[in-house]
C-alpha cells in the first residue's frame, strides 16, 4: 500500500511516496510535485502486483558466495562462529557461483550428498540449517521468493537420552 505525504522544505513543499509491503524493504522517494508522486506510486504498485501475480519477485543477480559474505557481515554474534564459518565455507565452495534465484531444493540435496560419509545425520542437518538461515536472510534482504532448503527434509537423528536413575 502506498502513502503520499506532503513534506515542508525550506524552498517550498515536496511529496514523499512511501510503499510498504510484507517481507519487502520499504520504498521511499521524494518528488517536487504531487502529480509526479502519484504517477510513481501507481507505476510502482502495478509492478509489484505483476510480480505477485507471476509468483516471482525481482531478485538481484547475487551469487550464493556473495550472499554468504553479506550474511556473515551482518551476523557476527553467533555462539560458535568458527563452526558456522566452516559450514558456510562448504556451501560457498560447492554452490558459490550459483545465482540465489536459480537455486533449487535439488541443488541443496545434491550438495548435502557431497558431505563425507562419516558425518552423522545430525551433522548433515546442521549443514542444511546453516544454508537455510542464509537463504531466509536473502528473502528479507534481497527479495528471494522462497527458501529452497525448507523443502529438503531433515534426516532422522538419534536424539534419545539415557536417564540414569539412582535407586537407594
Amino acid at each position: 500500500m502506498s502513502n503520499i505525504q506532503k513534506v515542508k522544505r525550506s524552498n517550498g513543499y515536496a511529496y514523499r511516496v512511501l510503499i510498504r509491503r510484507n517481507n519487502r524493504p520499504s520504498i521511499s522517494k521524494t518528488f517536487p510535485t504531487k502529480t509526479l508522486a502519484q504517477q510513481f506510486s501507481i507505476r510502482k504498485e502495478s509492478e509489484l502486483q505483476v510480480e505477485a501475480s507471476l509468483g516471482r519477485r525481482k531478485t538481484s543477480n547475487i551469487t550464493l558466495s556473495r550472499l554468504i559474505k553479506a550474511y556473515l557481515e551482518c551476523h557476527t554474534n553467533t555462539t560458535r562462529p568458527k563452526e558456522q564459518l566452516r559450514k558456510l565455507q562448504f556451501w560457498s565452495n560447492t554452490l558459490g557461483e550459483t545465482l540465489i534465484h536459480e537455486m533449487s531444493s535439488q541443488d541443496i540435496t545434491n550438495t548435502l550428498r557431497r558431505l563425507p560419509s562419516k558425518f552423522s545425520n545430525a551433522t548433515r542437518n546442521r549443514y542444511k540449517a546453516s544454508i537455510s538461515v542464509v537463504l531466509t536472510f536473502a528473502i528479507t534482504n534481497y527479495g528471494l521468493n522462497s527458501n529452497p532448503a525448507k523443502s529438503v527434509p531433515f534426516k532422522p537423528e538419534n536424539g534419545a537420552r539415557i536417564k540414569h536413575t539412582i535407586h537407594f
